[in-house]
């Protein structure tokens, strides 16, 4: 079979690394809603300094990134053609065979997921952590920006095998 067949055909495909893909984002979305549940249960002037960097705060973030302010619209769109391509990576790693990328991509999802899943049902991200008095971030956020990391660590090192593995060349870190 021609190596671009493979790629679509089902014998291609690592129904074990989807799954486990899938779970990971599932587990985040559920912890993202859970810890966003609690903390928006909490009567609202309670906020708990447990650091000088790490505050417990209320705060409904209205914006995208950083809570710049658009359009409830563009952000929706914005953050759903995100994932979209975050989809197409992790479709991309199962086919080749990079289980590690698929789940550190379902990570990322499962938090994208939660912060759009917010964004369409209340019109606003609720984040519960406020970093360095500045930061307002939640579960999801951090799952984007572990996931995200750990993507990019694993793609670079997977790619520097694959170079080893066709120079026949060991591999210098």
């Amino acid at each position: 079979m021609h190596p671009v067949q493979k790629g679509s055909h089902a014998g291609g495909i690592n129904f074990a690394a989807l799954g486990n893909a899938a779970q990971v984002a599932v587990v985040v979305f559920i912890l993202d809603r859970a810890t966003k549940a609690f903390f928006q249960s909490v009567p609202p002037s309670w906020t708990h300094a447990t650091n000088s960097v790490v505050t417990l705060v209320r705060h409904e973030n209205y914006g995208i990134i950083a809570n710049v302010p658009l359009p409830i619209a563009v952000t929706v769109t914005v953050t759903a053609f995100v994932i979209l391509l975050v989809l197409g990576a992790a479709w991309t790693a199962i086919q080749e065979g990079k289980p590690g990328q698929a789940r550190a991509l379902g990570i990322l999802l499962g938090g994208a997921t939660g912060n759009l899943y917010d964004r369409v049902v209340q019109g606003f991200v609720f984040d519960w952590i406020l970093l360095f008095g500045r930061s307002a971030i939640n579960f999801a956020d951090i799952a984007i920006v572990l996931g995200a990391v750990s993507y990019f660590i694993l793609k670079r090192r997977d790619d520097q095998m694959d170079i080893a593995r066709g120079t026949g060349q060991q591999m210098h870190t």
